[in-house]
């Protein structure tokens, strides 16, 4: 029976293999993955505000076009948190491929190397649905507006939208 010599820090962050992780090192690895989604987002969400004012002309512009008024925020910062809002969805667009991406590497591994060549196409696919889902939205939302503006009808409601 010999006795072994303690190991070293290095041989102690040995490298983790996901097929078999513990628990914690499960936790360890989806908290690594959370973090660069959110960070991918801060990032995007800075580009998000300056494009925010554009983003809202999109709105503005077909409830302007179909109720006569534009958006009212009902607060003195409501103006700052509309922008601040847009600007964390623009920047979660443009994180979207780095987030579908860490998403993949957390849960690629259940799955093994052969159920991993569909990686890309699962990632490639997610995004395309995503922003045809995006640009069906936007399609929608002057229609939307038309229709349900429409049964204000005679009894003189008047709409008054609200940016939240």
């Amino acid at each position: 029976m010999s006795v072994q010599a303690p190991r070293s820090p290095a041989a102690r962050e040995r490298q983790i293999d996901p097929k078999y992780m513990t628990f914690v090192e499960h936790l360890s690895e989806l908290r690594k993955r959370l973090i660069i989604s959110f960070a991918a987002i801060a990032v995007g969400s800075i580009a998000g505000w300056f494009l925010a004012p554009r983003a809202l002309k999109l709105i503005i512009v077909p409830v302007k076009h179909f109720i006569g008024h534009t958006l009212v925020v009902d607060t003195v910062y409501g103006g700052f948190t509309l922008q601040l809002k847009m600007a964390v969805m623009i920047g979660f667009l443009f994180a979207l491929p780095v987030t579908i991406y860490q998403v993949w590497a957390f849960i690629a591994p259940a799955f093994g190397p052969k159920a991993n060549r569909y990686g890309p196409l699962w990632m490639i696919s997610a995004l395309v649905l995503f922003l045809l889902g995006a640009f069906t939205g936007y399609l929608v939302f002057p229609l939307a507006i038309k229709f349900f503006s429409g049964f204000q009808g005679n009894l003189g409601i008047q709409i008054l939208p609200f940016a939240s």
